[in-house]
């Protein structure tokens, strides 16, 4: 239809009907006459091609990608992996610096309600994934302490507390071991994402 537009002839009247369309219809256009129109249609059609593939290859790199967990101490699988999640940020860090890269791209109009949903999703892994990372570090440092017996005679009340918090932060654990999938659990489970920042 650009091409129509460019040979000056109103879209709207022009028959594109796969099943009666023929060269015939193409050459009444007098491409020679806008063959720079034409050449620009070919490049802009690339780009987007381009950055569509681009985002295909976003997506693809996040359908994969897990959390992983470890053991603390006698506590099967109660933390995230400090390896992974590094590995797990460079990589948003990186996808992120994409999306904004293709978001300015002037070709990349026609993929803004795409771009704009992963951008989104990926935002939400960042914030979960910071908050996590506090919780885990507080929950870690808290779990040194009152696990000594000594301790927790000394420091009831905090005791106590920790106790509460320690149940919450195992069903967070527990909940997230069950659903692994990054993009799923940081979007997805909004229990966990409202019970993070309350840990």
């Amino acid at each position: 239809m650009q091409m129509v537009s460019a040979a000056g002839q109103q879209t709207s009247t022009f028959n594109i009907d796969p099943d009666t369309f023929k060269l015939k219809h193409v050459l009444a256009l007098k491409p020679v006459n806008i063959r720079v129109e034409i050449d620009e249609i070919c490049r802009t059609a690339k780009k987007e091609l381009e950055i569509e593939a681009k985002v295909q290859g976003l997506g693809e790199q996040w359908t994969d990608r897990q959390f992983q967990f470890i053991d603390y101490k006698d506590r099967p699988g109660a933390i995230l992996d400090p390896a992974s999640i590094l590995d797990i940020m460079k990589s948003l860090d990186e996808s992120i610096t994409d999306l904004t890269t293709i978001s300015n791209a002037k070709m990349a109009e026609a993929l803004s309600e795409e771009l704009d949903s992963w951008m989104a999703k990926l935002s939400a892994v960042s914030e979960v994934i910071q908050s996590w990372s506090f919780v885990q570090t507080k929950w870690t440092f808290m779990e040194t302490i009152f696990s000594d017996p000594d301790l927790s005679e000394q420091l009831p009340q905090d005791a106590k507390r920790f106790s509460k918090v320690d149940t919450n932060y195992m069903k967070l654990i527990s909940r997230a071991s069950h659903n692994r999938h990054v993009i799923n659990c940081c979007n997805s489970d909004h229990q966990l994402r409202s019970l993070l920042p309350h840990l």
